[in-house]
């Protein structure tokens, strides 16, 4: 037991934040793991995913749901193949850079097994690979062969002892050091080398369960223990049906604690609840007549169901109205040239397109759309200086910018601060816009009224919860004043010290989302056909929080300026 533990780098549970723990009994051998709790990776672009739990899918190829670090797998994870060569195969274990590393178990879909040690993707180290057939063999691997000390187990109790290389037995021993094997002095295995039948290994695959094994019954000779579960997905109750086998009689089966009794076929099919929102993981807990035992966790994700939401946006649905003078310049940067992107930004740009022009009544000719890379710092700077002025009338045209995309806070004057496409944060103050000089250059042209609408956040992150700056502490970002001008009326996504959040099911920000439905009509809140600010701010102030809370996020619109201003005339 002693040279096992060594060999296998055995340490018990501590206090750090993750463990492995080995079991040894007889010659089985099973691995527990304990893990860290971390969040659910956010946004689309995997490269931005650190110290979080996602799921990625390559269709053809696999399906991997675990740990992330700096955009890699990294830490505890389930991989299941799904090319047409190794489909159903499964690893759950560990990885260092996007390859297994580490202790992990894989369930192979022509029903072979290994648990132990892998490196660069194959199986090095010390571990116990099981053939479907029950032969097995115990000991060390070196690039996925048996090489070193080992022992193979035949179904029938014979065992081949003694020291491996290239996949075959090489050195014959009667009792090896470190390993369980019996003496048997009427016969001995022959020293000729040997290749066990059943020795083609597979190369990929897992099972989804932690395990160990505990007790002190006798296992040599006894049907294997052996546990699967499948879980279904969730109904919309969020009803899951757990099937599990045995492969033995049992005696006891637990599901996070609860009895469900035994059973002589070990055949089970249990109905669980999964929570909302998350990940919820059933602890399974067997036992069998023989006294041996073995637990497994099977992890269900459950997403919030968002049919409350209502219909997709419909600017169609409104009728074109065209006003005397007025002017929309609408940008929307998602995909940032040396920053974390900004999710849907460029969706929200473009659908809101057809709203200043259907609902706001903004003539074609007089809308300004910059996307992405259009968006640079000098592309919007000569819209704002060269293009508005051509374009508007002192004292009568009505302008609307429309912002979706990143924000920040200068670090030299407090000032809120509009990202750019090119943006670069080593330079901030000088590749980005400040907006008190954005509100200069348009009331500088002299409108009767000015609305921005701003989908954006300045707390220094992401819409999906990323640090713009990697590897900086979080910071406080507060602005030392807020820029106010008298013709300047303003509605941000959030509070300054909140962010501004994006949802992959709308396919939009939230703020955006919601602004454009209630510029569809949902923001007359007394029916009178007509909507003003005020009450566009008020219904935003309802449906985003509420909105954002089934994300378990926290945002709040906020309204600068004009509550009476009305935006769209009654006909």
């Amino acid at each position: 037991m002693p040279e096992l533990r060594r060999i296998l780098g055995y340490r018990p549970l501590t206090s750090i934040c993750k463990a492995v723990i080995v079991f040894v009994l007889g010659s089985t051998l099973m691995i527990a793991w304990a893990t860290e709790e971390l969040p659910i990776c956010q946004g689309k672009d995997v490269r931005n995913w650190d110290r979080c739990v996602g799921t990625i899918t390559i269709k053809g190829e696999y399906v991997y749901k675990g740990e992330f670090r700096l955009g890699k797998k990294n830490g505890y994870g389930i991989y299941i193949t799904t090319n047409r060569y190794y489909k159903g195969n499964k690893y759950v274990g560990y990885f260092q850079d996007d390859q297994k590393d580490g202790k992990g178990s894989y369930q192979y879909a022509s029903g072979d097994s290994f648990v132990g040690d892998f490196k660069n993707n194959r199986r090095n180290g010390f571990g116990l690979f099981t053939f479907k057939n029950g032969d097995r063999y115990e000991g060390e691997f070196k690039d996925d062969k048996r090489d070193g000390h080992g022992t193979f187990t035949r179904i029938t109790g014979e065992k081949l002892i003694g020291v491996w290389a290239n996949d075959v037995l090489a050195k014959v021993s009667e009792k090896d050091p470190g390993l369980l094997a019996k003496k048997d002095s009427e016969k001995k295995p022959s020293t000729q080398e040997t290749k066990p039948k059943s020795s083609e290994i597979s190369t990929a695959s897992t099972d989804n369960s932690r395990q160990k094994v505990a007790g002190t019954a006798k296992v040599e000779n006894l049907p294997p223990l052996q546990v699967n579960a499948r879980a279904s997905n969730p109904d919309s109750n969020g009803i899951v049906v757990i099937d599990i086998s045995t492969g033995v009689d049992t005696s006891s089966l637990k599901i996070n604690g609860r009895e469900e009794g035994g059973s002589s076929t070990g055949k089970y099919s249990i109905k669980r609840v999964a929570r909302v929102g998350q990940v919820t993981d059933f602890d399974i807990s067997v036992k069998d007549i023989f006294g041996r035992s073995t637990d497994l966790v099977i992890s269900v994700s459950r997403k919030i169901e968002l049919d409350a939401v209502g219909p997709e946006l419909n600017p169609e649905s409104i009728p074109t109205r065209i006003t005397g003078d007025s002017i929309a310049i609408i940008i929307g940067v998602n995909k940032y040239r040396s920053i974390p992107w900004s999710d849907h930004s460029s969706n929200d740009a473009r659908l809101f397109f057809e709203y200043a022009r259907k609902a706001l009544g903004v003539r074609v000719d007089k809308i300004k759309l910059l996307l992405d890379e259009n968006a640079s710092e000098t592309e919007i700077v000569k819209i704002l200086k060269l293009w508005l002025p051509k374009h508007s009338n002192r004292g009568s045209t009505t302008v609307y910018l429309f912002f979706s995309g990143h924000g920040y806070i200068s670090n030299l004057n407090g000032d809120f601060l509009f990202l750019p496409y090119d943006v670069d944060m080593d330079l901030i103050d000088r590749t980005s816009l400040r907006q008190s000089e954005v509100f200069k250059l348009i009331n500088d042209v002299g409108p009767q009224k000015a609305i921005v609408f701003v989908d954006s956040c300045f707390s220094g992150f992401s819409k999906a919860g990323n640090k713009l700056v990697q590897n900086s502490r979080p910071l406080a970002l507060v602005p030392s004043h807020e820029i106010r001008h008298e013709n300047i009326n303003i509605i941000t996504a959030s509070q300054a010290n909140e962010i501004s959040f994006s949802s992959d099911s709308l396919k939009h920000g939230i703020f955006s989302y919601f602004l454009m439905k209630g510029l569809e009509g949902n923001a007359d809140l007394d029916g009178n056909k007509a909507i003003t600010l005020g009450e566009l701010h008020s219904y935003l102030e309802r449906e985003v929080p509420r909105f954002a809370s089934t994300l378990n996020k926290v945002q709040n619109p906020n309204l600068l300026g004009n509550p009476s201003i009305t935006l769209i005339e009654p006909r």
